[in-house]
């Protein structure tokens, strides 16, 4: 009975209940995304596939810029105000359609002016078809509502359908030209799908010309789609420095590695997904003392989780990167040792960073971040020249740690001191017997069974969360 009732507890807890949905979606939408993945390489061939990753890539920084952080902006609002939501749909949508108006006009001057393939351009035109279809999708406003359900749905709908499209249309390489307009039709479903559930619950939104505060919006979101951007160029930057001065075949290593790390941190993507919405709404009807107390259970919750995966996945990366990706691939492994911590800074700098946007304090989350990306470059200048993809994993994580201190320092600063130091030594002490685990176990099934349970079982006995943390957690 006391189990019953425990388990109802959480399944009712909203952020639970929402993370559950997330975390279902994207498993499935990972799935479906990497079949269509490996049906477009093999029909396509190197190149063509190659070409298709190269323009779809080149869109992403200007959509981006249509979305403005527009949508982390709506999240934040609408989560604070519940009641309008057919008010911020259309605040919104108003909004993107003026950066919307702005990226086609600069993408546009991008492909007119760079020096690229006649092919190469129309590809890029075709993957712009994104850009307005992006101005009406309402991920942002079911996130604010904390209705993540269907968010998922939607995604899960989009995926399958692509999928299905790049089966029954892309034959071989001379139905290159189709992939762009299978993924805008995607995303149509997606859209689809979305404006359904809000027509049906709230209508049609407001006429967009009605009077809204579209400037206030545009202004406020300015910092937070700066910094989605500044993200994108360190997360990049090393592969493509690592293309022009050292070889190909490094940046295949690095970006071998890098993929296995990018499964562990999309988790704590959803987790500020489903968080931030919940932070925003504390952050206007809840007294300072339930805030810090929020943040502080987050904060542990993502160090205890980070920490081990961070350990184990260094520890473990020769025999990982062999069973995964072959033998050939065994030069990963020193990059993988490296970035694996990654996982550790991303985990734990998701709270810092969703409590800043969340109190309006999102000038300081772009600061945090500008000067990862300022590090970064810097870094890979001088040291991939002389150390390669080492060198571009050092710069990386150099990177990460300096986001990681600022986050921390402006959050405890704006929002609420948050002691990490016991929550971090709990973790490294059970992190001693997870590592002991690894040494002495022979294979890897076992290394991570054992070493996962040393881990839990020391954690527990260090009692990691009090006892208004364990009630607040349920």
């Amino acid at each position: 009975m006391i189990l019953f009732r425990m388990f109802s507890q959480i399944r009712a807890g909203r952020v639970a209940r929402n993370l559950a949905w997330l975390g279902g979606s994207s498993i499935i939408t990972r799935i479906l995304s990497y079949a269509t993945l490996v049906v477009m390489a093999q029909r396509l061939e190197p190149d063509g596939y190659g070409l298709t990753v190269f323009t779809q890539t080149t869109v992403t920084y200007f959509v981006l810029l249509a979305d403005f952080g527009l949508g982390i902006y709506g999240t934040r609002e609408l989560a604070r105000d519940r009641a309008n939501a057919k008010h911020w749909a259309a605040t919104i949508l108003s909004a993107r359609l003026m950066t919307t108006m702005v990226a086609a006009c600069l993408l546009a001057l991008y492909i007119a002016t760079i020096p690229l393939a006649p092919l190469s351009k129309s590809l890029l035109y075709l993957y712009g078809l994104s850009l307005p279809l992006g101005i009406f999708t309402l991920e942002w406003l079911f996130q604010g509502l904390e209705e993540m359900r269907y968010v998922a749905i939607g995604r899960v709908a989009q995926a399958a359908v692509y999928l299905f499209l790049v089966v029954w249309f892309i034959r071989d390489r001379h139905s290159l030209m189709l992939a762009p307009v299978l993924l805008a039709v995607s995303m149509l479903v997606l859209n689809a799908t979305l404006g359904i559930a809000f027509t049906r619950r709230f209508g049609l939104p407001k006429s967009l010309a009605a009077r809204l505060p579209v400037a206030d919006a545009l202004r406020q979101s300015l910092p937070i789609g700066l910094s989605a951007i500044m993200i994108q160029v360190y997360y990049n930057a090393d592969r493509i420095l690592l293309g022009f001065i050292r070889s190909e075949a490094e940046v295949g290593w690095y970006d071998a590695a890098y993929r296995f790390v990018l499964l562990f941190t999309g988790i704590a993507a959803l987790v500020a997904q489903a968080i931030l919405p919940r932070l925003s709404a504390l952050a206007t009807h809840t007294h300072n003392d339930e805030i810090r107390l929020a943040l502080r259970l987050a904060a542990k919750i993502m160090i205890y989780a980070g920490l081990p995966i961070a350990l184990a996945g260094s520890m473990l990366a020769v025999p990982l990167v062999t069973l995964i990706y072959g033998p050939g691939y065994e030069p990963s492994a020193p990059v993988l040792q490296i970035i694996m911590w990654q996982v550790f800074t991303v985990f734990a700098n998701v709270a810092f960073a969703q409590a800043l946007l969340a109190f309006d304090h999102q000038k300081l989350y772009f600061y945090s971040v500008l000067s990862g990306a300022m590090i970064n470059l810097a870094l890979n200048a001088f040291l991939i020249p002389r150390y390669g993809m080492i060198g571009a994993s050092l710069s990386t994580m150099a990177a990460e740690i300096g986001v990681l201190s600022l986050l921390y320092y402006f959050a405890t600063w704006k929002v609420g001191r948050v002691p990490i130091i016991e929550p971090l030594a709990k973790a490294v002490l059970a992190c001693a017997g997870l590592g002991i685990a690894i040494l002495v176990a022979q294979s890897v099934f076992w290394q991570l069974l054992l070493g996962g349970a040393a881990y839990v079982l020391i954690l527990a006995l260090t009692r990691p969360f009090s006892e208004q943390e364990k009630q607040r957690l349920l």
